[in-house]
């Protein structure tokens, strides 16, 4: 009873830490106050500056090209965006230079 009870905790809580940050991470006074340039993250493209903002966020441990493809997996499921098709390194990296740290 007492794990059941944690466990249901345990996830109200996940998914209360999961929808603030996704709360915080599309909130469009983030993009304007961290972005280098106004003329930065203005279209959708590939990746938008909240995909950069997770992807920066996921701690990465293997190659950057393994990561970007792991990520996109993960994306895809957890978030349920079937549209999605993952980003090159080029790309994070242009996205990432236009993020103030």
């Amino acid at each position: 009873m007492v794990i059941r009870q944690l466990f249901s905790f345990m996830k109200k809580t996940s998914t209360f830490i999961f929808d603030v940050l996704k709360n915080e991470i599309n909130n469009p006074e983030l993009v304007e106050r961290y972005k280098i340039s106004k003329e930065h993250f203005t279209i959708t493209r590939k990746q938008a500056f909240s995909t950069t903002l997770l992807f920066m966020m996921n701690f990465l441990r293997k190659s950057l090209a393994l990561e970007i493809e792991n990520f996109a997996k993960h994306f895809k499921f957890f978030i349920g965006n079937a549209k999605f098709t993952g980003f090159s390194k080029s790309v994070f990296v242009q996205c990432r230079n236009k993020i103030q740290p």
